[in-house]
């Protein structure tokens, strides 16, 4: 119909914004990923947690849906090596808007198998509130207990051997690493986004 028609010329309308080389993305993963079980290639899901602004208008709304993809994942080989994740994002999608980005990847390498100290093992603390989470209290309980100020990381000392585990619903940024042109969303578009987003919470630079 006639308005289906007239609204791609609406969206090519709105004014352009561009999002400075080194922004902070904030993005909460929809999935657990670890150094154990994820295999280069793996894609991923998340939301945007935070708005991106420039010059203090929305760019880019909280609960945008970003696409990224696992692009190194090693488990320790018996009693040699280190645990390590690295997560890359490549796409952000605004409603019916779809961008390319490049951005940092987001890394993290533990010790070999023999490193075991308190800033790359999750004390047992953390870890019974770890099991407790995922049993009982969902992924927020566990990543409101169990990974506190390490930012959405941490590392597992459990069976097999250490790992890096992010939690679904860990909050982890990414940088860009190049200008990102979008158009303006729409009072509808932040609107729809932010209901379906995540609580509003503080996020830890990481």
């Amino acid at each position: 119909n006639a308005a289906q028609l007239h609204r791609p010329q609406m969206q090519n309308d709105q004014p352009k914004m561009t999002i400075a080389q080194g922004t902070p993305l904030r993005v909460q993963v929809l999935q657990t990923l670890d150094s154990q079980h994820s295999t280069p290639g793996t894609a991923f899901r998340g939301v945007l947690a935070q708005d991106v602004l420039v010059n203090g208008l929305i760019a880019l709304p909280r609960g945008a849906l970003i696409d990224g993809t696992v692009v190194d994942a090693r488990a320790p080989e018996h009693l040699k090596g280190s645990p390590k994740l690295a997560l890359q994002i490549s796409n952000v999608s605004v409603e019916n808007a779809s961008y390319v980005l490049t951005t940092q990847a987001w890394e993290h390498q533990g010790p070999g198998k023999g490193g075991q100290t308190a800033g790359t093992v999750v004390g047992s603390a953390a870890v019974g509130a770890l099991v407790g989470g995922a049993v009982g209290g969902g992924p927020i309980a566990l990543l409101g207990a169990a990974i506190g100020g390490l930012g959405g990381a941490g590392l597992s000392a459990l069976s097999p051997g250490a790992r890096i585990f992010v939690p679904a619903e860990s909050v982890i940024t990414f940088r860009l690493t190049a200008p990102l042109t979008v158009r303006e969303p729409t009072a509808a578009d932040i609107r729809g986004l932010s209901a379906n987003s995540p609580p509003a919470r503080p996020a830890r630079q990481y």
